[in-house]
């Protein structure tokens, strides 16, 4: 890549730099849980992320609450499956983060009830 910079008297410089662009290529093809909602307080439930990308993929498991609190359920690891064990009733939104080897991060999310 280059830019041209010419002066009034029409004397041009030019300055140039070189780059690479690396394809993301990172996606989450689907985001369950083994249980359909609602299921009762008490309860396990198992989600699972299936996700393609570079290198080993890294997943994390967070929910948020119906009052906003957001609450890590798991820090990143290879394994795509969590056991979540429900304690609360509500509505949540289930969210997992799923990061390649380069450090790019995508996200999908499901909602859940708990009765």
């Amino acid at each position: 890549m280059y830019v041209d910079v010419k002066d009034s008297t029409g004397k041009v410089i030019r300055k140039e730099i070189s780059y690479s662009i690396i394809a993301k290529n990172l996606n989450i093809s689907s985001f369950t849980a083994d249980k359909t909602s609602p299921q009762n307080v008490g309860n396990y439930i198992t989600l699972k992320a299936n996700a393609d990308g570079q290198g080993v993929l890294q997943y994390k498991f967070i929910i948020k609450d119906e009052k906003g609190n957001w609450y890590k359920l798991r820090d990143y690891g290879t394994s795509n499956t969590f056991t979540w064990y429900a304690t609360q009733i509500g509505n949540k939104i289930l969210y997992v983060d799923v990061k390649d080897i380069n450090g790019n991060v995508v996200r999908k999310d499901m909602k859940y009830t708990i009765k």
